[in-house]
């Protein structure tokens, strides 16, 4: 993946940060810089077929629009855009024009995000967004590192380097939503303190984007509600879609609440004020996230990548309601021997139409959501699905409902269309479709359109996507190993049996035999499969945390003998001088008061330190000093807890 930053000069400190996340992730990202003008020359003439790459570019708040207009006028192809903005308030004309420019490029297929930098700075707390002694410039290390930081995080989450998005976050009661144990004392004594409250605003928050919630407590349920009823709580009982665990062992009632809802334990989050059970949650079930809600956990939760939306669909804000359907779903099916009866009674109706460019969001959502029925496990941006659709492919969507409610787009296939066959490179389906007979309206639409050409599905098993393989197996069937299912063949197999409408007992292993419908490589799953620990990101919620860390990963370094000459090349770059000595001073060589400050900025991002700028006028500011002084700088510095 290439990374490239363009900006002035004091960009350049951006890069530290930049490389100390792509270690931590595992990952190998290249890293380039420019300027503004160079940047909006490129894109005049750059017909880009990198969809890995990322521009971002430091501005300042009031050069936004005029950039973004500039932009307009020469984009000719489709970017992925993070502007990094300077701590600098804009004005509210600059704020109507950036307005205007954000959907203009929008429309233009454009990935755009816009990092405020003072809010950044505040995510991050920041206790300084300035270096001290230099006025508005250059940008302390800290800064730096927290808009890096949210930099880093934003690409990460839409590339699916995060690990995949959670679907649930169940919440213990008792010392978690308020101080006391509600079985145990009395209620006058349950109080709400400022990180219950916190914990609450959290939790609405995320469920109106979309996000599950459930309560996960070994208290009764009625004490529960006496608790809810009685405190001044933010949150109701009614919140949360389901309330488990009195009795049994929460790990249980996970699995549980997991069955019901037809989702992966990856997609849960659990929070809890105990460690014992929080260690018996991620021992019986290692996919389950779990988050200890201890003193400091309110500063954590605003820093869980796996949480960041890539975007809000219309199907986001009735998550809820669609699984409260579903229920009632489920009650009236257990009047039916037959599904196909069961479908007829309750008025289903499938439709299955092209893409429009305001379903695109959903298709990307889907690519990411979807585990059960998906081909190969492979997430696609935005701007990937918008690249694919000009190069001539094609997208449909799926939308569902019933006189129980509308479940909106449901799923959708990416396919181009060949000769002799279909390729399709995408088809993910929500759980809330399964065996419902959508993926037979898919099928039937596409005899509709293209006749008896074949039907070849890329991918293969992903070991989450077993409802997948048993649709491509059942499409396959009747094929020669070696050829594709033509839709024909597939039309005279939907006239004898949909699927999905009676139980099939033929494939209990969908991996058993081969599948002429599925491609002989191995799927490309890409960065999606990649999870780090929850614990290890969310401890870095400040800026202060992260530039430790940092110092901690480059301590071989600073012990190393080889720290003046790290330093000696930092000053020759900047010199452009190459035969600098260790002892040579800076400016006997040629550097001047600004080329010094350049020098302490770059080894500030390299160390992770702050150099105070008396070494400018106490020493003949050689290599040697200067090493000197960052030795001295880290052996004196307090310990930090490191990022694992």
């Amino acid at each position: 993946m290439n990374i490239n930053v363009y900006g002035d000069l004091e960009a350049r400190g951006l890069d530290r940060c930049f490389d100390y996340w792509a270690q931590q992730l595992g990952l190998e990202w290249r890293f380039s810089y420019g300027s503004i003008v160079t940047f909006l020359a490129e894109a005049s003439v750059d017909q880009r077929s990198d969809d890995s790459a990322w521009d971002c570019i430091f501005i300042e708040p009031d050069e936004l629009s005029k950039a973004l207009m500039d932009l307009l006028s020469v984009l000719n192809s489709n970017r992925r855009l993070v502007f990094l903005l300077s701590p600098r308030r804009a004005g509210p004309r600059d704020e109507e024009m950036l307005l205007r420019a954000r959907e203009d490029l929008q429309a233009a297929n454009v990935t755009l995000d816009i990092l405020d930098g003072r809010d950044t700075a505040e995510l991050y707390n920041c206790s300084a967004i300035h270096r001290s002694g230099s006025g508005d410039t250059p940008y302390s290390a800290e800064f730096f590192a927290a808009i890096a930081t949210a930099t880093v995080r934003r690409i990460a989450v839409v590339e699916g380097v995060a690990g995949p998005p959670i679907k649930l976050i169940a919440v213990d009661a008792d010392h978690t939503l308020w101080s006391g144990a509600c079985g145990e004392d009395e209620i006058a004594n349950l109080a709400l303190g400022d990180a219950h409250l916190t914990l609450q605003r959290f939790l609405l928050d995320q469920q109106k984007r979309g996000v599950l919630l459930a309560l996960c407590s070994h208290a009764a349920r009625a004490d529960l509600e006496a608790a809810f009823t009685t405190l001044p709580m933010l949150i109701r009982v009614d919140d949360f879609l389901i309330i488990a665990g009195e009795g049994r062992a929460k790990s249980a009632s996970l699995a549980s609440i997991a069955a019901e809802l037809a989702i992966a334990h990856s997609a849960i989050l659990m929070i809890d004020d105990n460690p014992a059970q929080c260690h018996e949650i991620s021992s019986a079930l290692p996919g389950v996230t779990t988050l200890l809600f201890e003193a400091n956990a309110a500063l954590k939760l605003n820093h869980i990548w796996r949480l960041d939306p890539v975007a809000r669909t219309q199907e986001d804000e009735r998550r809820n309601q669609f699984y409260i359907e579903q229920r009632e779903r489920k009650v009236h099916l257990k009047h039916f021997a037959e599904r196909s009866d069961f479908f007829s009674s309750i008025d289903q109706k499938v439709t299955v139409r092209a893409a429009s460019k305001a379903a695109l969001p959903r298709v990307e959502q889907l690519s990411r959501r979807c585990n059960q029925f998906h081909n190969d496990g492979r997430r696609w941006p935005l701007v990937s699905i918008k690249r694919y659709l000009d190069g001539g492919g094609h997208c449909l969507v799926v939308e569902l409902s019933d006189r129980f409610g509308d479940l909106g787009i449901v799923a959708a296939m990416l396919f181009v269309v060949k000769v002799d066959r279909i390729d399709v490179d995408l088809i993910a389906m929500s759980c809330r479709a399964l065996d419902r007979d959508v993926e037979a309206c898919v099928l039937g639409h596409l005899i509709g359109s293209y006749g008896s050409i074949g039907l070849h599905f890329k991918g293969g098993a992903t070991g989450r996507n077993e409802a997948f393989l048993r649709f491509a197996a059942s499409v396959a069937k009747g094929a020669a190993p070696s050829d594709l299912p033509s839709l024909s063949q597939i039309a005279k197999t939907l006239s004898a049996t949909a699927y999905g409408w009676t139980r099939r007992t033929d494939h209990k292993d969908p991996t058993a035999s081969p599948v002429a419908a599925l491609a002989t490589c191995q799927p490309d799953v890409g960065l999606a499969g990649r999870i780090f620990d929850i614990e290890a990101v969310t401890h870095n919620h400040s800026a202060s945390l992260i530039l430790s860390a940092m110092r901690s990963a480059r301590s071989a370094v600073s012990s190393n003998s080889s720290l003046p000459a790290t330093i000696r090349d930092a000053m020759a770059t900047i010199l452009r001088h190459d035969r600098l000595g260790l002892d040579d001073s800076f400016f006997d060589v040629g550097g001047d008061s600004l080329m010094a400050v350049d020098v302490l900025t770059e080894l500030e991002q390299l160390f992770g330190v702050m150099i105070p700028l008396t070494i400018l006028f106490d020493t003949a500011f050689t290599p040697n000093d200067i090493a000197t002084e960052i030795q001295c700088i880290l052996t004196t510095m307090p310990p930090v807890a490191q990022m694992s």
